[in-house]
């Protein structure tokens, strides 16, 4: 096939479509509906539902959970003792860290703002194999001495918002809590924790807990008060039934030992209750799934929803083309009858399909943008979704 010959087609399609204007707009519009939705919809999954953290080797990661001993329901929160406990005496994970959210507020240039925060391990960001976008990030140096750190680690977007992408930044203090602490660095653009769509502004150490969260005081020695998540690495060799079966066994020891030093008096039917719960590990590579659980239903439905739309937008396309086709008999007749050839009018009609789906698809691109937008706008507000149209 020559090009000019393709041109023509193309400018023939065109003019086609142009005098009939009504057609035109029915198809783009129903092209524009079904593939608008399902593009916003299949994103948000991709999103909430499929997308692993943007880390180092997500696959590695496990996150660790304990059954109750009496409903048998599982837990993620441990104490800041049981932590240290896994971190320093397994031997199945390359790498342990710990995390929690706090409500921070933060001062700089005599403005202030409420923001989303978190403390984490020294060891966080070489747990996950995060560089630094500028200056440095936190290691177990920085989170040694409670309430002796007072460092913080900023996000790329927080930066970009709140400090105009100020390179200078670093080495200089913000006011967390009425407390002075100094930005250490940036963390790079697209990395945005453990816990989908929830993106921490400012990082600080663990060991801050005691200024930022002072209550109880004893936060970090207590093995009673339950607060953090724990997110893990496994060596590359160790299963995740070995590590399960590992930690397993070491998280027992550890509470039996907690409940010797604390509970002497407790009974033995009690104590047999209380260490009758086990460590359960579960993929990491998606992170915490708190927002996961809410929306994994409605988001499946609402894409079984979209499907069915864009099945039915399709069959009433298809209806639209047989009819025109119908109307354009005498159109055909006189085309053959000069002497075109059947093989020219089939890809004169497949022309002017590609055209109608080009602009349907791009119109439907548009539309999942907007759309996308909307939906997250039904997300509470301390969420901030990852979402990327295609």
């Amino acid at each position: 096939m020559k090009v000019h010959t393709l041109f023509e087609d193309v400018r023939y399609g065109l003019r086609m479509l142009a005098r009939s204007p009504g057609f035109t707009a029915v198809v783009i519009l129903t092209l524009a509906l079904g593939i608008g939705a399902n593009t916003a919809i299949f994103s948000m999954v991709n999103a909430v539902l499929l997308k692993s953290l943007p880390v180092e080797k997500p696959g590695e990661l496990v996150v660790l959970k304990y059954s109750d001993p009496q409903s048998g329901q599982l837990n993620e929160d441990f104490s800041y003792p049981m932590y240290q406990a896994i971190r320093d005496k397994n031997a199945s994970f390359s790498g342990v860290l710990a995390r929690s959210g706090v409500e921070l507020n933060v001062g700089y240039g005599g403005q202030s703002e409420q923001l989303y925060g978190e403390l984490v391990s020294g060891n966080y960001f070489t747990t996950l194999g995060v560089q630094p976008w500028l200056g440095k990030l936190f290691t177990d140096d920085d989170d040694r001495l409670p309430g002796g750190h007072p460092v913080a680690v900023l996000s790329y977007g927080y930066w970009q918002r709140r400090f105009a992408g100020d390179p200078l930044i670093v080495g200089k203090q913000i006011i967390l809590n009425a407390t002075p602490m100094t930005v250490l660095g940036v963390t790079p653009p697209g990395f945005y924790g453990t816990e989908l769509a929830r993106n921490p502004g400012v990082r600080v150490p663990m060991m801050m807990a005691t200024v930022f969260r002072p209550v109880p005081a004893n936060r970090l020695e207590n093995p009673r008060h339950r607060w953090m998540t724990i997110l893990a690495r496994r060596r590359p060799r160790v299963s995740a039934l070995e590590a399960q079966a590992a930690v397993d066994v070491l998280y027992r020891q550890t509470l039996a030992e907690e409940l010797a030093e604390n509970s002497p008096n407790l009974t033995e039917h009690d104590r047999k209750r209380a260490l009758g719960g086990r460590i359960e590990l579960v993929a990491g590579e998606q992170g915490f799934a708190h927002l996961r659980g809410e929306m994994e239903r409605p988001l499946l439905l609402l894409l079984i929803v979209t499907g069915i739309v864009l099945l039915v937008a399709c069959a009433n396309l298809a209806n639209l083309l047989l009819a025109r086709t119908e109307r354009r008999k005498q159109e055909i007749a006189v085309r053959l009858a000069i002497g075109a050839g059947k093989g020219r009018l089939i890809r004169q009609w497949l022309t002017e399909s590609f055209m109608l789906s080009a602009m349907g698809g791009f119109a439907g691109i548009l539309l999942a943008a907007w759309t996308k937008s909307a939906l997250v706008g039904f997300l509470p507000a301390s969420y901030s979704a990852k979402l990327d149209v295609p």
